[in-house]
């Protein structure tokens, strides 16, 4: 671990302090992982009526240690916290409610980590969930190894339950005059001080000590094994079909893959299965990871696709069952979760985590990285071992971190959707319009740059940066669009919602319309669906739940427009077509459906209008103008938000018995309503 404090960023302010110390443990991954580990410091502040009080400033529930700013703080009255200590039994539901009210002031709610800080004496506390304390206590001998590294520098505290059972044990703890902080077996590393600054001096010294010993005294060459299967890769093209048929085994999980060397390392040594069956680094990672992995003795990169599939489904069948045995043997009239894996450890693939969104697949991959350094530390030094497996169960269904997976769900939860043309106009719009209620997007358009703009704007609004993955593509090259959906795969494990929106207009005369820009015109705005819908159903038939394809046909399918041939022509191409894919595609339980829109304000069309002011010799504005005065709502041009509303709708449940139709949004043009 490096020594990183700065004073200068530290600043003088306790708080600021504070503030620096957290950041720069929760941006060592060796030493928390996201979301995890805990920061607080006591101060006098003055309550809500003006007095003054000593006051527990703390992380609160949720918050990153490595973004963390002031708001993300708890301020609580310690006195009322101590309330807690006379209590010889409360329920966590009791003990975050007493401290909710303990708050002097508005912020966020306070973890169930808070009692650790306020029963301990001392001023400034740190909680890591670091590689090296938690390799020598996931061990059978974790008591000697602490006396041996630490002496009675750290005390040593056997395992509870975090939340009352854990806030019982350290009430009864008093000023341990030789110790600068603690260990709790299975959990983590404690340091206190009485500055922020000296705090992180002793965590740095704690956890450099330990990784001086494990390095010293562990045999972690032998610690795994020899290698079972012989190093391979998948080709994109082979994922693209194996990760949507396991995200349909999901239930529609996004999927996070990691084929680092360190990870298939693990998985393919001997002893990778006992290993992922035997537990992990820290209890948070039961949240994040799941009762167990499922690991699979098999070697994906060589066998055919259908077997793999094979072998796949048989192996989710018997998780399935083994899961369902585990929570009868355990369960206390609580409602199962889902009894499925969130981490598979696959040979010739790496390591795959499956969860409600991109982020936290992406978060579960992290934490079984550590507890794979963990277990394999821990193997060279001694040998590995976690907790019970009914102390396994409490943590899996503990009451609090249930509370959270039963809030709704957004409108489109667990759905991909992949829109094309989604670097400008209504493509942006409709990408944005779906990310805000939940979805995932990839983001495809002709224009690299403008494609990532549109992802890093999603990131930006959703605060999730995993919410959108950019991909340039050229729609009407079967080898481009290939290539995009093998990175819908990749990226989410598959696709649900196919947005084929992108475009191409180049008006013309009869007589100078070219042969070249009619094919254009036709393989973008037709060929360009085709190749979506075909290669994008597959992906949807590999998932087996059935998904949408929508069409953005423009007002153009319904009515001609002069010198404007191949436009309206390949628009009524796509509208028939969006019609026939409906046909063939209803059985697979896939709709099909268009938008017909007029008068939008996206660039294609401004430079339509700006080609026809010219061309009349009118200005832009008398062009517009003359545009609102067909439709019957005298409006325009209309916003491409407006547009993207009549997608969402489309492929919501509110839409879910309609397929092969056409939805119009032009402001009423009379010549351009279906009939």
């Amino acid at each position: 671990m490096k020594f990183l404090w700065n004073d200068r960023k530290a600043g003088t302010d306790p708080i600021s302090q504070l503030i620096h110390l957290s950041r720069l443990i929760g941006a060592d991954s060796t030493l928390t992982q996201p979301g995890g580990g805990n920061t607080s410091i006591k101060v006098k502040e003055k309550d809500r009526l003006g007095r003054e009080q000593d006051i527990l400033v703390v992380k609160g529930s949720g918050s990153d240690l490595a973004s963390v700013d002031k708001k993300d703080f708890a301020h609580l009255a310690i006195r009322s916290l101590d309330d807690l200590k006379h209590y010889d039994d409360c329920s966590d539901e009791s003990m975050m409610d007493l401290m909710s009210k303990a708050a002097v002031a508005p912020g966020p709610a306070p973890s169930v980590e808070t009692p650790l800080h306020a029963f301990l004496p001392y001023r400034v506390i740190a909680h890591t969930h670091d590689f090296a304390t938690q390799a020598l206590t996931n061990t059978p001998n974790a008591g000697m190894w602490m006396q041996e590294v630490f002496g009675e520098r750290l005390v040593f505290l056997p395992y509870q339950r975090p939340g009352f059972p854990l806030a019982k044990s350290l009430a009864r703890i008093t000023r341990i005059d030789k110790a600068q902080g603690m260990v709790l077996e299975h959990h983590g590393l404690v340091v206190w001080a009485d500055t922020p600054r000296e705090c992180y001096t002793r965590l740095h010294a704690f956890i450099n000590r330990a990784e001086r010993f494990i390095k010293i005294r562990s045999r972690r060459a032998q610690s795994l094994g020899s290698a079972r299967f012989a190093p391979a890769s998948h080709q994109p093209k082979a994922l693209s079909s194996l990760f949507p048929f396991l995200r349909g085994l999901s239930k529609g999980a996004l999927l996070h893959w990691d084929a680092s060397a360190e990870a298939l390392r693990f998985i393919h040594s001997q002893k990778a299965a006992a290993l992922a069956r035997a537990g992990y680094a820290t209890l948070e990672h039961i949240l994040r990871c799941g009762r167990q992995p499922l690991y699979i003795p098999f070697d994906f990169s060589r066998a055919p696709l259908e077997k793999a599939k094979t072998v796949l489904k048989k192996a989710f069948v018997s998780y399935e069952n083994e899961y369902r045995r585990y929570f009868n043997r355990h369960q206390n009239g609580q409602g199962m979760l889902e009894p499925r894996p969130k981490i598979l450890l696959l040979p010739g693939v790496g390591l795959v985590a499956a969860a409600d969104t991109k982020a936290r697949a992406r978060l579960a991959a992290t934490c079984y990285r550590h507890s794979m350094r963990v277990i394999e530390a821990a193997c060279g030094l001694d040998r590995f071992s976690f907790i019970s497996e009914q102390e396994l169960f409490d943590v899996d269904y503990w009451s609090l971190e249930l509370a959270k997976v039963k809030g709704p769900k957004p409108e489109f939860h667990r759905k991909v959707v992949f829109v094309t043309g989604a670097g400008s106009g209504i493509g942006r719009a409709v990408a944005g319009a779906f990310a805000k209620r939940g979805a995932h997007v990839i983001a495809a358009d002709l224009n690299a740059a403008l494609a990532i703009e549109t992802a890093q704007e999603i990131g930006r609004d959703t605060k999730d940066a995993d919410r959108a993955s950019a991909v340039a593509v050229d729609v009407s090259r079967e080898s481009s669009v290939a290539r995009a959906f093998e990175q819908a795969a990749r990226v989410f494990g598959g696709v649900d919602i196919i947005v084929a929106n992108a475009g191409y207009c180049e008006p013309a005369p009869l007589a100078g319309v070219k042969t070249d820009i009619w094919d254009r015109h036709f393989a973008v705005n037709a060929r360009g669906v085709l190749l979506s819908a075909q290669i994008g159903s597959r992906l949807m038939k590999e998932q087996g739940a059935g998904g949408t394809i929508l069409v953005n046909v423009s007002k153009a399918a319904m009515v001609p427009a002069k010198e404007n041939a191949a436009y309206t022509a390949s628009k009524a191409a796509a509208l028939m077509l969006a019609k026939n894919l409906a046909l063939e595609l209803g059985p697979l339980g896939i709709r099909v459906n268009a938008v017909n829109a007029d008068f939008v304000n996206t660039p294609l069309f401004m430079k339509l209008a700006g080609h026809r002011a010219k061309k009349n010799g009118a200005s832009l504005e008398q062009t517009l103008a003359s545009y609102r005065s067909r439709n019957l709502l005298g409006v325009g041009p209309l916003e491409p938000e407006a547009v993207a509303e009549a997608f969402v709708y489309l492929a919501s449940d509110k839409a879910k018995y309609t397929t092969g139709g056409l939805l119009t949004v032009d402001g009423g043009l009379p010549e351009a309503m279906p009939r």
